[in-house]
């Protein structure tokens, strides 16, 4: 089992389609399939955020400290990149193609492409702390939500609008028709 009295509580966890997870905890991350007992380790500590590539070939990891480190998803994870995230505390990830955007409490979106940290733009700046994040099923637009009662909708490389809601908004996602 993950998560159990050795390593404390799951701080994180994320799933791939093809039954792969990573669970993080205060001791790191693991990543298994369907035989818990052959996980693999990733020695990333202070994780409060996982997402996976979509196409299978790495996993996204952050928390607190800020940076988004990618981990390979090989035989041996190695990390790939470490990707300059919000200034403390990332909260989200999201990852669509080659996109990985990331969000947290300084307010930032920040975007990046190919894993390639010196591809990164600031998509928006908010005035609260990023809550979701969501790009649509084509990859073009990203979504965002924070603290401060915004919902902001972002076209990749464009100027984003948004909206005002009554209440912050805690959770995001798009259906596969884009609504």
């Amino acid at each position: 089992p993950i998560g159990h009295a050795a390593d404390g509580a799951i701080t994180a966890l994320a799933a791939r389609g093809d039954g792969l997870i990573a669970a993080a905890t205060a001791r790191g991350v693991s990543v298994f399939g369907a035989d818990p007992a052959s996980a693999s380790a990733i020695a990333a500590r202070g994780v409060e955020v996982l997402a996976f590539d979509p196409r299978g070939g790495w996993l996204a990891a952050a928390g607190k400290d800020g940076p988004v480190r990618i981990w390979s998803l090989a035989a041996a994870p190695a990390q790939l990149a470490t990707l300059d995230g919000p200034t403390n505390n990332t909260r989200v990830i999201a990852v669509a193609g080659d996109h990985l955007a990331a969000g947290g409490d300084d307010g930032d979106v920040r975007l990046w492409t190919r894993l390639d940290p010196a591809s990164r733009i600031a998509v928006t700046r908010h005035a609260g702390g990023v809550t979701a994040l969501a790009f649509d099923p084509t990859g073009r637009w990203l979504v965002s939500t924070v603290r401060d009662h915004h919902i902001s909708r972002s076209p990749l490389g464009g100027a984003p609008s948004s909206i005002t809601v009554p209440d912050a908004v805690a959770s995001l996602a798009i259906a596969p028709d884009g609504t």
